[in-house]
């Protein structure tokens, strides 16, 4: 048994966050050169004004990290499995997230604060996952489920190999390829990706940068759509579209600060150029 550890976990987690951290079930710790330590039934507490109690719930996480540069106080994980997440991600009516902690005021996008350091990983897996967003402002609400996620690098600087299996609001996709560098990522630094995937029959592919992708204050991502007809991006961009024949559509898309740019736009329709159109 595990008890001072939980209590321990849950007040640490009190005291950096102000939310409540309630770990009911088991715990189970290895100790080595990579440590292990396992945890049943987790559940992170939502914002006060949340809609529902927990912002996160997890049936079990199971944590690896590497024990030298723990001891220097760095956290680097070499494995972190994620079996049947459950998170909310919901902003109040003026914008603030329950995602932010503390007194910080809701954000517009344009802050410049950098976020605290992240640890690096090796492998990240995450199994039969539930995420909804839901927007304040407009009642909008996305549903993400992920049956299997993957991600692993080969050392802190390595790319991320990523695939992704799951469906957003009822439509299936699937997505490969890679990303940046966990360093990259940790430090909150310029982040290249390049993925390629399918949604609901029509095949997508994004390459490029992200400048600084905790924060998002600039993006310049090459994006490309090619399917049979656009009728098969009705469910996509929630209107009807007519049945056509083959399609494709590319642009460069640019973001600065909340300023959005789409250039470059190229557009095919069974064989006709509408580019100009």
């Amino acid at each position: 048994e595990f008890e001072e550890l939980r209590g321990v976990a849950e007040t640490q987690v009190r005291q950096m966050t102000g939310r409540d951290l309630n770990i009911a079930g088991a715990i189970d710790l290895q100790i080595s050169l990579s440590p292990a330590i396992s945890l049943e039934d987790v559940s992170f507490a939502n914002a006060p004004w949340g809609s529902r109690p927990a912002m996160a719930t997890v049936k079990r996480l199971e944590l690896e990290v590497s024990l030298l540069p723990l001891l220097l106080g760095e956290v680097r994980i070499r494995r972190l499995v994620l079996v049947e997440p459950d998170i909310l991600l919901e902003t109040d009516r003026d914008g603030r997230g329950n995602w932010v902690f503390g007194d910080a005021p809701a954000g517009d996008g344009e802050g410049t604060d950098s976020p605290g350091a992240l640890p690096s990983f090796s492998e990240i897996a995450v199994r039969d996952a539930r995420a909804v967003f839901r927007d304040g402002k407009t009642g909008r609400t996305v549903r993400l489920h992920l049956s299997d996620l993957q991600a692993r690098a080969e050392n802190r600087a390595s790319p991320i190999d990523i695939s992704v299996a799951g469906a957003a609001n009822d439509t299936a996709f699937k997505i490969e390829g890679t990303l940046g560098s966990p360093d990259a990522l940790a430090a909150d630094k310029a982040f290249p990706l390049k993925l390629a995937g399918e949604i609901a029959g029509v095949r997508m592919a994004v390459e490029g940068q992200i400048e600084a992708p905790l924060t998002q204050q600039s993006l310049d991502l090459s994006v490309s759509v090619k399917g049979a007809s656009l009728v098969d991006l009705s469910d996509l961009v929630n209107a009807p579209l007519p049945k056509t024949g083959p399609f494709s559509i590319a642009a460069q898309v640019r973001r600065e600060g909340r300023e959005i740019t789409m250039t470059g736009l190229a557009v095919k329709v069974g064989g006709s150029d509408l580019s100009g159109t």
